[in-house]
């Protein structure tokens, strides 16, 4: 409500606070990258951001009670006040600790049938977009583990206990992170998310900015559909410590 008051009045500053509710299975550079505009601005609103489920920030878009929401999936609402933004994820990366990372690499995407796998939670995007994926490439991995929390994943990741996915466009982000390796990517898979937001002229600075502030995705070599990676990222020696994937050749 303060914010459709500040629109139409035409101020717009600390005063006004804006509410962004975050999808619990969005990862949270993705929503930083879109909301980052507005923090910069010269009359920069207060931003509260919270994180929750899918039907929860519905419920608060419809209630006034969340200017913006980011989702995992497409919300098409009749309310002309509404509006959708498509954020691009550019495909996904795959990552693991870095003792597995050589052999994964070179095998990719191969030498995932059977490895443990850290995937997101069922009945999500992601999830769906990767079972998916797995299929098409003929592999099986073995998922010892289902996640909604995104930073959860990574941190699991790093500890070597299986590969994860990421968003392409956060590949740098997780491997500066992260102790972990790219071992590959796959950019025909289509991963975007949304920002819904209340008002379509507040909206127009974040995608402008964010549109801006796109670079190009990261060279790649694509192999039959699949890709393998082209060596960015560290690729540590193997670890001296007996690794989940070792002997597998």
């Amino acid at each position: 409500r303060e914010l459709t008051s500040a629109l139409k009045t035409g101020v717009l500053g600390h005063s006004v606070q804006v509410a962004a509710g975050i999808e619990l299975s969005v990862p949270q550079q993705i929503a930083f990258q879109f909301l980052a505009p507005a923090l910069r601005s010269v009359d920069a609103p207060k931003l509260v951001s919270y994180r929750a489920r899918r039907d929860a920030l519905i419920a608060d878009l419809h209630a006034y009670d969340a200017d913006i929401v980011i989702m995992e999936s497409p919300y098409l609402s009749t309310a002309e006040s509404v509006h959708s933004h498509e954020i691009d994820a550019r495909g996904v990366s795959f990552f693991c600790a870095r003792q597995d990372a050589k052999w994964l690499a070179r095998n990719f995407p191969f030498g995932f049938e059977g490895a443990p796998f850290l995937c997101p939670i069922q009945g999500s995007e992601f999830g769906r977009h990767l079972d998916e994926w797995f299929k098409r490439a003929g592999v099986s991995p073995t998922i010892v583990a289902r996640f909604e929390e995104p930073g959860l994943m990574c941190e699991v990741g790093e500890e070597g206990l299986g590969i994860f996915a990421q968003p392409t466009i956060l590949e740098d982000c997780v491997l500066n992170r992260y102790r972990v390796d790219l071992i590959g990517r796959a950019p025909n898979i289509s991963l975007k998310y949304y920002a819904v937001l209340r008002d379509q002229r507040f909206s127009h600075a974040f995608i402008a900015d964010m549109a801006a502030r796109r670079t190009d995705a990261p060279d790649t070599l694509s192999v039959g559909g699949m890709l393998t990676s082209t060596g960015r990222g560290h690729v540590s020696q193997p670890h001296t410590a007996v690794s989940r994937l070792e002997g597998r050749a």
